[in-house]
């Protein structure tokens, strides 16, 4: 006899609070995850062991990490002038991203923001409809559910709830419904890695 299995629970608002503090403290305990000397603009890169990021002016590269189509990607849009290798610290090519490119926008270091600001910035930019930066939240967001002290599956069912939160808080302010974020995402995505999101069945 086999027995359905049932959803979890969504999170209460005291559950929310502890989880947040949880993760500050996490956070706030660990160590650096990539410590970069700095760069021209006189300020340090303390971001992630990700093999690609962006930070609205500057995209950063660890090809010895990066999937090879992320590496051609990369490669095409330097001969196409969208980014400008500037220097190479460590293992990490950073490449200044044109003025005249999707992919700018106004520097934002989401990495140094607390985890309740960068549920905010989620909200904000999905509602003015910068898919750009929301990809970026996103990513950071994702990042310390996925490498904070939580057990594995207990982060992501945590993650996955989270989302599911922020989407509501979205559509409560008129913002666009889960489906049209998600085709927005894969549009910056597949411009940024040449990879496509899909939905499962």
């Amino acid at each position: 006899m086999t027995t359905k299995s049932r959803k979890p629970a969504a999170l209460t608002a005291a559950e929310r609070k502890l989880l947040r503090k949880l993760l500050a403290k996490s956070e706030a305990s660990a160590e650096p995850r990539v410590e970069v000397p700095r760069v021209a603009a006189g300020r340090k890169i303390k971001n992630t062991s990700r093999a690609f990021w962006t930070d609205g002016t500057n995209a950063h590269l660890r090809r010895k990490r990066a999937n090879p189509a992320m590496v051609e990607r990369v490669d095409a849009k330097v001969k196409a002038g969208e980014y400008r290798h500037v220097r190479t610290s460590d293992d990490v090519e950073i490449y200044e991203i044109a003025e005249w490119s999707s992919l700018r926008r106004k520097k934002l270091d989401i990495s140094q923001m607390p985890i309740t600001r960068v549920e905010a910035c989620i909200v904000r930019s999905a509602c003015k409809g910068d898919w750009a930066l929301y990809y970026d939240a996103v990513s950071e967001y994702a990042h310390r559910y996925k490498h904070g002290s939580l057990p594995s599956n207990t982060a992501e069912m945590m993650l996955q709830q989270q989302m599911r939160y922020l989407e509501l808080r979205i559509m409560r302010r008129g913002g666009p419904t889960p489906m049209m974020i998600h085709n927005e995402l894969s549009k910056v995505r597949k411009a940024r890695t040449g990879t496509q999101i899909f939905l499962p069945h």
